[in-house]
């Protein structure tokens, strides 16, 4: 079974929202490697609950609605995104 954490971290973007390759094509590979991570996932983990971090998982649950998605984050409650009404679970 598969795991991946998806790192989403606000203003400053890293890997994978901002590939850092040494060539298009490297780039590229790495995307896709990224997505083959994806999709062999059950359980996929977003790290951070500002708007990147939201969007990614929808991302995610729009292509995929069986994945198990978790948004971790410090605040208590959900960053408002637009109009955009998110469900919390309290755990």
């Amino acid at each position: 079974m598969s795991q991946i954490a998806v790192i989403a971290t606000g203003s400053t973007y890293g890997s994978p929202m901002r590939l850092i390759a040494d060539s298009m094509e490297a780039g590229k590979e790495s995307l896709r490697a990224l997505q083959q991570d994806i999709e062999a996932a059950q359980r996929i983990v977003c790290v951070g609950g500002g708007t990147v971090g939201i969007e990614l998982a929808g991302e995610i649950l729009e292509r995929y609605p069986e994945k198990n998605v978790t948004i971790i984050q410090v605040r208590a409650r959900p960053r408002p995104v637009g109009r955009l009404l998110i469900a919390v679970r309290e755990t």
